[in-house]
Formats: C-alpha cells, structure tokens, sequence
C-alpha cells in the first residue's frame, strides 16, 4: 500500500449535502477548525440538489394554517412513530433557517402580492413548501457552498471514509482512502458529524441520483453505535419507467394518476386525498393496480399533467424541460411512473442536538433516524437538513472548544491499513460490483413496497450468504488511484450491513405502519408496536431492542 497521511482539525463533517454543508458552515461560524470529506464532489454529490420544495412555517403562512396543525399532519403521517421534540424543533426553526439562506442570496419564489408562493406536498393540509421553481434544494447547496468557502471550510473529495476511530468511548477521527492522492488518510478531529445521506445503490431503481451506499450508518454501527426504524424505508410513487433515458426520475409535477383502463384509481384508495395522499398510500396503490393487471407496458401507471394549471407547471419548469428534453411531454402525453425507492426514514439514533451514542460523534440529514417515523412527508427532508445540520454543527463546535485533541490509537489504523493492504491485487472468482447487483434484487424481491415474513426471512439468509462470497471478490489492481473495484468492495460490504439491518427490523416488526406494509400482519397495532426498533452491532451480530415512544421523544 501507498503512504499513509495524517490531516487534523476541530471539527470534521463526513458527507456534503445540504447537512454537511450546513454543519461545516455553522460549526466554522463558531470558530471551529472544520474539514469537509466526501467521496465525491462537494455540493455535488447528495441528494439535497434535487430537493424541489421546503417546509416552513413563520409569520407568513397562509390564512388558516398553523405550527400545530403542520405538527399534527406530519404526525399523523409519520404514524405517530415520530420524535416529537425534534419535529417541534423543525418546525419552530425551519423559518430561522430560510432567513439565513435569504441572507446568503436565495430568493425564495413569490406572487404578484410579493407573498411566498407555497406548494401543497403530499399529506400536508395547507400548501407549505417554499420553492425556486423546483430546484431549491440546488440553489440551496449553492449558497451553502459559497458560505463555506468565504468560512474558510477545507474540504477532501473523492474521498471514502472506511472507519471511525474511537479511544475511551469517544471520538478521535476516521480512516479513509483518498482517490486522488492514491493513499490511506488518517483524519485525526476532535468531533466528528455524520451527515452521508441514504442508501440509493441498496435497490435497482431509485429517484436518487446520488450514489449512496449507506456509508455512514454502517461505519456507525461498526463503531458500536445504535440505528432505529431501519424497517422504514419510503418509495417516491411516482418514478419514471419509461423512457429508458429518465428511468427512475422523481416526477413530482402534479397530475391524475390512471391505470391502463383510464380509471382515476386513487378514488378507490384514497377518496379523501387522491393524488395528495402520503407517499406510502400513493406507493402501495400504484403496486395494488399493477398487481392486479392494470398496469402499462412498462410495469408502471400513467401520470396525466395535461389538465394541470400552468401556474403549478411553473413550479416544476426544470422537472418539466427535463423530460421535454428526452422526448416526454408532459403537457402533452402522460408519463408512465411507478414507485421507486427515495428515502431512509430510519438511521444512526441521535438526540436534538445530532449527538449519538459515542461522546462526540454526530449525525444529520437522512443518514439519522427518527424524526420522520414511518413516513417522511414531502417538503420535510429539506427543512430537516438545515435545521438539524446547523444544530449538530453547533453542538460539535461546542464540544470541540472543550476538548483536547486525542490521538487515535496506533493498532486501530495499522489494523485498517492491513484490511485494506490485503484487498488490493487479490485475485478472486466474482466481482464487486456483480454482487452489488444481486443486492439490489434481493432487497426488491424481499424488502419492496409489500412485504411479509417468509420473503423477509428469504431476503436475510441470501445477504448473510453473500457475506460469506466477500472473500472470493476480486481487486485486481494494488494502487488505491480511483480503484473502482476496491470502492465497489467497500460499498459492497456496507451494503450489506444496511441491508440486513433493514431487513432484521421488518421482520421484527409484525404490523404494518407507514411505508412498512406487511401482507402478513396488514393492520397498524399500537398496542404492541409503538415502538422504535433499535439495532446494535455485537460480534459481527445485529442485538435488537424496543424502545416505547413515549415522554422521552417531547
């Protein structure tokens, strides 16, 4: 293996979504030392890009509407699995965030009257999502990456973190392999904030175009610490299918929803919210009609824009020239959607502050559980990022201001420079990215929209089988310079962790509940399941716990 280098600062943030940025800005606002990772580009690389419309609530929601009605809808959507003192905290500070972003230059969406003009996301009563068109979470990123540069924020990119480092039950910084520099980086860090996203690469088709692979929570885990609700995984309803250019994308332009027989089927499952019901709803209707045989050619149903206002148009005009672009008209033809996966409501378990189970390691954004319960509401995850980055950012400041640098223990880095010295230029008869492929049919079939106990239990033994295949995976080439098989393994390998960490929780939980459906035990059962299933690594061994919703959660 090449050399091993050795970077040090106060605060180290791991991911450079809207999270991590947000994190790394208000942790140097405070004048910590912050370094930003990310195995890609920064900015460029989460999902936060994509993010058409964020909740907020302030003085200028619409006539009617109210903090505690925005609490009750996201509740009742999140099946009352939700933390309640975070989702206080999100709402009572999501309208301080979006003053700071306006400061920075974002110009939030307004009517002829120079009112904030709100879209109307699924579940929530009242239009409450703020847009720029429907690209604000790239603007977003962009300010927040302007701010950090005049911060004076240092960043690694194309760069993997592959351990967390510990000593005496606290933080002391990671490990991770640096592309560029073809070497072992040591990032030696007084806090430590998680902000990595989700799981995109877990399943063969997803509205993330971000290549996620559950990073962060699985080096959690291996760090000794705790993830919840990892059974609650969200599909976007309405994903392209076809044509084959845009398979996949998140269509969140508004429309009626037909089957191949022209009916408005949603009537049937939702007569109360039709189109506007939650994402779980919508999802397992659509998987209902194409069940039953009335679904279009390409497994999917149809999405009929052609009667939709031309005023909401304006708010999904980059969705819209998108698909224009790639021979789809909306306004003319309707668009075959199925669901797709989208979102990780579960994750690393964390207070209101980010801080985790290990003293001074911190977690925001999707890769941090609880907040959104069994189902995360459209608009939430944006409002979600930026208030609970800036809190783990501050909390990590804080910390960092009132502890010493600690080296990290000598036999932990040598043991991950001999881990990973040993994979390159191993010969072997399968490779990575073959193995990540059957991943992702194993979670399709097993962990989908519908789910039940047999192929969940199916689903765990394959993915404990093909941990066996892991030493049989080859990495022919011994540099680490953009070494697409050793990243491939590597993804491979938290892959599946998550996976099985999803799937040990579904099968734990024998009721269905938000965008958890089991065929098996189909009615919500609050008598016996309100609960958070909590998981904890042991010896190679996911140990589950039960933990009651209750006073603790506000």
């Amino acid at each position: 293996m090449n050399g091993v280098s050795i970077r040090t600062t106060d605060v180290l943030v791991i991911g450079s979504g809207g999270a991590g940025l947000w994190a790394a800005v208000r942790a140097a606002e405070l004048g910590a030392r912050t370094l930003l990772v990310d195995k890609g580009l920064v900015g460029r690389n989460g999902n936060t890009v994509m993010a058409s419309g964020m909740t907020v609530m302030g003085p200028f929601c619409i006539p009617g509407d109210s903090p505690e009605l925005l609490f009750e809808d996201s509740l009742k959507g999140g099946q009352f699995l939700n933390n309640r003192k975070m989702l206080r905290l999100l709402i009572q500070e999501s309208a301080e965030r979006l003053a700071e972003l306006e400061r920075w230059g974002v110009q939030f969406d307004r009517d002829e009257q120079g009112n904030y003009f709100r879209v109307q996301s699924e579940g929530h009563r009242y239009p409450r999502a703020a847009t720029h068109s429907d690209r604000v979470g790239l603007v977003i990123v962009k300010a927040l990456r302007r701010r950090a540069l005049q911060l004076g924020v240092q960043w690694l990119e194309d760069t993997m973190v592959t351990r967390l480092l510990t000593r005496d039950g606290q933080v002391v910084g990671a490990t991770a392999i640096n592309n560029r520099a073809a070497e072992l980086v040591v990032l030696s860090a007084r806090a430590v904030i998680l902000a990595t996203g989700g799981i995109s690469q877990l399943f063969p088709m997803s509205a993330s175009q971000a290549p996620n692979s559950g990073d962060g929570l699985a080096v959690a885990l291996r760090a000794g610490v705790p993830v919840v609700d990892m059974e609650m995984i969200q599909f976007f309803p309405t994903c392209l299918v076809y044509p084959a250019s845009v398979r996949g994308f998140a269509l969140g332009l508004k429309g009626k929803l037909l089957n191949n027989r022209g009916e408005r089927f949603m009537e049937r499952y939702s007569p109360e919210w039709l189109e506007s019901a939650t994402r779980d709803v919508t999802a397992r209707a659509i998987d209902a009609e194409v069940r039953a045989g009335r679904g279009t050619e390409h497994g999917g149903v149809y999405k009929d824009a052609r009667q939709t206002p031309w005023r909401i148009f304006l708010s999904y005009l980059d969705q819209y020239h998108f698909c224009l672009k790639r021979g789809l008209d909306l306004k003319r033809t309707p668009a075959e959607v199925a669901p797709a996966l989208h979102y990780c409501m579960g994750g690393v378990q964390t207070d209101e502050w980010g801080q985790t189970a290990v003293a001074g390691l911190y977690a925001a954004g999707e890769v941090a559980g609880g907040l959104h319960g069994a189902n995360r509401m459209g608009g939430n995850s944006l409002a979600d990022i930026l208030v609970f980055g800036a809190r783990a950012g501050q909390a990590a400041a804080m910390w960092a201001g009132r502890t010493s640098l600690a080296d990290p223990a000598p036999w932990q880095v040598q043991e991950e420079r001999d881990r990973l010295d040993a994979l390159l230029g191993r010969r072997g008869v399968v490779r990575a990215i073959e193995l990540k492929r059957t991943i992702q049919g194993v979670m399709r079939e097993c962990a989908g929209v519908v789910r039940n106990g047999p192929a969940l239990q199916k689903g765990l033994t394959q993915l404990e089988s093909l941990e066996e295949s892991l030493s049989q995976v080859e990495v022919t080439r011994r540099d680490m310079r953009y070494n697409r098989e050793l990243t491939d393994y590597l993804e491979v390998e938290n892959l599946l962790l998550v996976g099985r960490a999803i799937l040990t929780s579904a099968l734990v939980r024998e009721e269905s509940r938000g965008a958890h459906y089991r065929e098996d035990y189909p009615q919500r059962n609050d008598t016996c399941w309100l609960k958070h299933v909590q998981l904890c690594l042991k010896d190679g061994h996911l140990e589950i716990g039960l933990l009651p919703v209750g006073d603790e959660d506000g």
